[in-house]
């Protein structure tokens, strides 16, 4: 529930602060999305709060000797489709994050039309192996750890020390126990286990070299020849494929982190915080410019998009000189308020129509 407060006195200090250009914005966000729309208005439907969460679209079986990078991807909790103009909320606002990030082009929003509705998904893809080079180091530290957590007595920490200083495997036995170790690997790191070291594996520098060029191998796909070939190297990475790309393996609590940070910003940055601003939803403005203005003065890294929903569903062009509160056009069903959950609770605000 947002608690509302009315703001003190009339607006002529917003207005005697705000410069001639902020106005000619926002009447461009008042006034463009409300020229040339005769239709009427379409009721909105109670909305609960979205939640998103992280997946994995499954890779294509792996060539022997070649490694398939998964997809991760950041979509609202069972594949949900969202409204037009949440989805357009939504995109606007990740990728003006976006645009400020180094490795932003790492990420992208992807859409398609449902019907009247859209499903939406900011997706990690390893297409650009390249890149993958700079996460080299990280991921062969965790994979140091993982193989410390292996059993001191466990065949397959053996069979996987040997893949790694690049000696073939023996027999069948071996074969298995290596794949087992990687699957254990896996387990351990999901349960956070791998920070326990079961082993006094200790690697030389050359070992050392080797678990790094095994990591840069896996997430570039390009192995240093003189370190691995032939079926040593089949055998490694059928052995750590499990633990660097399965779900909640290496790769995907990587890039769901980074997302994470990435869309959490974009949520900050981009809407309403719960319970703050309260006048932006409860205070009756003489105008929607005044409230526009107003928006725009409490939070001026709102989305574009916000404006434009509000003003397309919510007024025309005969009622630009009315009394406006957004409170009202929620009340009358115009649009509905949805909250955006992130972490387990509502962190920000926004509209939509009534696509749903």
């Amino acid at each position: 529930m947002l608690h509302t407060t009315t703001p003190q006195g009339p607006l002529q200090s917003l207005r005697s602060e705000t410069s001639w250009s902020r106005r000619c914005r926002a009447w461009t966000i008042a006034l463009g999305t409300l020229a040339g729309l005769g239709e009427p208005v379409a009721k909105a439907q109670s909305s609960p709060a979205q939640q998103f969460e992280f997946v994995q679209l499954a890779a294509a079986p792996a060539t022997p000797g070649f490694v398939t990078v998964p997809t991760v991807a950041l979509v609202p909790v069972g594949l949900a489709s969202l409204s037009v103009d949440l989805s357009l909320q939504l995109t606007e606002a990740v990728e003006n994050e976006r645009a400020t990030l180094a490795d932003g082009a790492r990420f992208q929003v992807q859409t398609r039309a449902r019907g009247p509705m859209v499903r939406w998904a900011l997706v990690a893809s390893g297409e650009a192996r390249a890149d993958n080079a700079a996460l080299a180091a990280s991921f062969a530290d965790l994979l140091l750890a993982c193989l410390r957590s292996l059993g001191e007595e466990e065949a397959g920490l053996t069979a996987l020390t040997a893949l790694l200083a690049a000696q073939p495997l023996q027999d069948g036995p071996e074969r298995t126990a290596a794949l087992a170790a990687g699957r254990q690997m896996l387990e351990h790191f999901r349960a956070e286990a791998c920070r326990i070291p079961r082993n006094a594996f200790a690697p030389t520098g050359r070992t050392q070299e080797r678990i790094e060029a095994a990591a840069h191998g896996m997430l570039t796909d390009r192995f240093d020849a003189n370190l691995f070939r032939g079926q040593p190297l089949i055998d490694l990475i059928h052995t750590l494929t499990p633990l660097f790309f399965e779900p909640q393996g290496l790769w995907f609590g990587d890039r769901a982190l980074r997302m994470g940070s990435i869309f959490g910003s974009a949520l900050e940055r981009g809407f309403l915080s719960v319970g703050g601003h309260p006048a932006i939803l409860e205070h009756e403005f003489r105008t929607l410019l005044d409230w526009t203005l107003h928006a725009a003065h409490q939070q001026r890294s709102l989305v574009d998009q916000f404006y434009f929903t509000v003003a397309r569903r919510c007024s025309s062009v005969d009622a630009l000189d009315d009394p406006f509160q957004l409170q009202q056009c929620i009340d009358r069903d115009v649009v509905t308020g949805v909250r955006l959950q992130w972490h387990g609770r509502p962190v920000v605000w926004t509209v939509q129509g009534g696509e749903r």
